[in-house]
């Protein structure tokens, strides 16, 4: 089956809040003394509105069929440090290698 990219919209705001916990719950259950369960969906309101509605930034979302299976954000930002640059995304493990054969 096909996957397709494309530029965010607030109407994916459901999707990305679950996929952001299924990433808060893969991060704690490798890290559990250092990363948090999952919390409720709202906590992410702002910074997916920020993403998707912000100047300076963008959200992609990966879908296959009509299934949102990840998402990439970037931001324009003037750090000059790379490590201080932030950046996010996440596929889910099932769908990794078809992800990243097709970019």
């Amino acid at each position: 089956m096909n996957v397709n990219y494309r530029i965010a919209s607030i109407a994916d705001f459901r999707a990305l809040c679950a996929l952001r916990n299924e990433v808060s719950l893969f991060h704690h259950n490798a890290l559990c003394d250092f990363f948090a369960l999952p919390k409720e969906s709202q906590r992410d309101e702002e910074l997916w509105r920020k993403a998707i509605e912000g100047g300076q930034s963008v959200a992609f979302v990966t879908e296959r069929a009509t299934t949102v299976i990840g998402f990439v954000t970037g931001e324009i930002e003037d750090e000059k440090v790379t490590l201080f640059k932030s950046v996010r995304f996440w596929v889910n493990p099932a769908d990794w290698r078809s992800q990243f054969a097709l970019a």
